[in-house]
């Protein structure tokens, strides 16, 4: 969504000339998911051929796998939502300086909500993860 907004919504200029903005920024987001679903599809298919024991997206236990995994879908969902309308009431570096405490909630959500026991190794692993973003 930031790349978007950076490039889409107010166009690009290299000193000759300006690209107009793009105005469906959302289409984007929807291909870029979309790849990024069916490259998982098939690597979890081609998985599946490599070791036939394993869970696959088509075995049995539709609903159950549903279940489990709906609902991480739909806060991905939820907050990639809240992102693209933040990015529309901020400006690009102090939405980029609020995400940066995401890990730090999520650590937070983690222990308390979830009841999650993180040790030093668990907390020292989000940190860095988070430093590959740099």
């Amino acid at each position: 969504p930031i790349y978007n907004k950076l490039v889409f919504a107010e166009g690009v200029c290299d000193g000759k000339a300006c690209l107009r903005k793009y105005p469906f920024p959302m289409a984007t987001a929807f291909l870029q998911l979309s790849l990024v679903s069916l490259v998982l599809t098939a690597a979890n298919i081609v998985g599946h051929l490599w070791e036939p024991d394993q869970s696959w997206i088509f075995g049995p236990h539709p609903l159950y796998k549903l279940r489990h995994v709906g609902p991480v879908g739909l806060l991905f969902g939820f907050k990639y939502g809240v992102t693209n309308w933040g990015l529309q009431i901020l400006p690009v570096g102090m939405h980029l300086l609020l995400q940066s405490t995401e890990i730090v909630w999520a650590i937070i959500l983690a222990e308390y909500v979830n009841g999650e026991d993180l040790g030093v190794v668990e907390i020292l692993a989000a940190f860095l993860s988070g430093t590959g973003s740099f």
